[in-house]
């Protein structure tokens, strides 16, 4: 099995959905086959790859309530693949309250893919359920977006308290790096609270920066990646820049 990553941060508003679809295309075009899951019932990964899925359409709750193949649900876009989600994901924790191991479910259902991919990114819920809980086992690897305020710094005791706890159950999951989004290289604050996570988290905090562009907000408006919006922007820059780093950090 290639690399599995998920995207975490119990906290909304983080570019944590947009990080799945750019850093997804940028390891892609760095020669990389990827997968992305989308495990959000918000499913909006899903619709930034351009994916619009019909009621009667299978889709990443399936896999995990009916024992579907997940290689029935997975769709081709222009740039990597994806296993979308739709509706009904809302409603497939309730269902998978009283399953055997139902903590381990995608990743007994990604084993089928194993030596397809070199990179599978899970973009998680922004909560900490039983959909991140499958995610966390079955990945290898954790990356999580902040956005420079006080809510992001005292957050992360809680998801590092989550990943140690998953720990016990999927041995191979860590911490691979933290980085920030919507930076604002303008606010004195932000490299104040900068300095205060790297002084707890030290070489967790990744170099990379994903500044604050419009572009990556104009890219989402036609379902595509800013690379392909405009590739000499800042939001295409820093993209790149964290596909290059998390290729070099975690071996390629």
């Amino acid at each position: 099995m290639g690399k599995i990553i998920s995207l975490l941060n119990q906290k909304g508003g983080v570019a944590k959905t947009t990080t799945a679809i750019n850093l997804s295309y940028e390891l892609t075009k760095a020669g990389k086959s990827v997968l992305l899951v989308d495990m959000d019932p918000q499913a909006n990964a899903t619709i930034g790859s351009g994916v619009f899925l019909q009621e009667e359409d299978i889709e990443i709750s399936h896999i995990l309530c009916e024992n579907k193949s997940i290689e029935e649900i997975i769709r081709k876009t222009d740039y990597y693949d994806i296993a979308p989600a739709g509706l009904q994901l809302a409603g497939a924790e309730l269902k998978m309250i009283n399953m055997m191991a139902r903590e381990s479910v995608l990743k007994s259902r990604l084993e089928i893919l194993s030596g397809k991919y070199d990179y599978i990114i899970i973009d998680c819920a922004p909560s900490l359920s039983i959909l991140t809980l499958n995610a966390l086992v079955a990945s290898n690897r954790v990356y999580v977006p902040v956005v420079a305020d006080i809510f992001s710094v005292v957050g992360i005791n809680q998801l590092l308290d989550t990943i140690e706890a998953v720990k016990g159950i999927n041995k191979e999951l860590e911490l691979s790096g933290v980085f920030f989004t919507k930076y604002d290289v303008r606010e004195n604050i932000t490299a104040d609270i900068k300095k205060k996570l790297s002084s707890y988290l030290g070489d967790k905090i990744m170099d990379t920066v994903i500044r604050i562009n419009t572009d990556i907000k104009k890219a989402q408006n036609e379902f595509k990646p800013v690379s392909l919006y405009n590739e000499k922007c800042n939001g295409a820059k820093d993209y790149r820049s964290l596909a290059v780093e998390i290729l070099n950090t975690g071996g390629n």
